[in-house]
């Protein structure tokens, strides 16, 4: 675990501004483009955390979520939904996620301030994947 993230998009480019992002502020950074993937990465590398933007647009992703879940193992990693999208954000809270409506590359220093805080809080005491962080 640690400082090492795990980014799920479906759109190479947008995965690729991402990982450029969050390597520029220290971390490792794994990239799955679908839920199937993301899966086979979680198992690997045990990623410290994992961000999905638009979940609705990432094939897998429930399966993803819930495999999660289900393993003791792998059921404290923080799971941060990035612009969950419409109809999405109720479903998402029963899977613990961390939902943040905001964008990535239009205040990124929001997007990084969460990933420090979530990886912080997650890293000390592991308090649970929404503890007190604000995407605001």
């Amino acid at each position: 675990m640690g400082r090492t993230v795990l980014v799920v998009d479906p759109s190479d480019a947008l995965r690729e501004r991402t990982r450029k992002l969050l390597e520029a502020h220290g971390y490792d950074v794994l990239e799955a483009s679908d839920g199937i993937g993301a899966w086979g990465m979680v198992c690997r590398h045990r990623p410290g955390l994992i961000t999905v933007r638009r979940p609705n647009e990432v094939y897998g992703v429930r399966a993803l979520f819930d495999s999660i879940r289900a393993n003791v193992e792998m059921e404290g990693i923080p799971v941060v939904v990035v612009d969950p999208g419409p109809n999405y954000a109720e479903d998402l809270q029963e899977r613990h996620t961390v939902l943040c409506q905001l964008d990535i590359f239009e205040a990124p220093e929001n997007f990084v301030r969460v990933v420090d805080e979530l990886l912080r809080s997650t890293n000390s005491h592991d308090p649970g994947p929404s503890a007190g962080v604000s995407a605001r």
